[in-house]
């Protein structure tokens, strides 16, 4: 009796692994042979080609901040000569946020002679702002 006892015992730990061995084996193949497989496959596949193109566009980037760092130093460099280096000649008679204000009484709808009449100066020097 004992002895049929351990048989069956043993049969039952038996059957539970091989029940687990099959689950294992369903999933392996699942993801092996099955359609889904071969659509993890496929788009395992497009993502290692994103990733590479990824890659390959940082790098671009990367080159062309570095050339546009160069390029705005370069920049700089000439943009330090001044036109009027001694300072000759008329100064200006409006600032840039006089200049600004006018544009935008203009955007606003006054005409070009009231905008004249308010910085008390003539039409066409007013025309001239707008227009720069």
């Amino acid at each position: 009796m004992n002895e049929i006892q351990k048989l069956k015992d043993e049969n039952k730990k038996l059957l539970e692994k091989i029940t687990e061995l099959e689950n294992s084996l369903h999933n392996s193949a699942y993801y092996k042979e099955g359609d889904y497989a071969v659509e993890a496959v496929k788009r395992g596949k497009i993502i290692e080609e994103q990733e590479k193109e990824i890659q390959k566009l940082k790098s671009e980037i990367q080159k062309l901040k570095n050339e546009n760092k160069i390029l705005k130093n370069n920049k700089a460099v000439s943009d330090k000569k001044i036109h009027n280096e001694r300072g000759a000649g008329r100064k200006e008679r409006f600032s840039d946020q006089e200049k600004e204000m006018m544009k935008m009484y203009r955007i606003q709808g006054k005409t070009i002679k009231e905008i004249a009449e308010i910085y008390s100066c003539s039409v066409g020097l007013i025309h001239k702002i707008i227009n720069e």
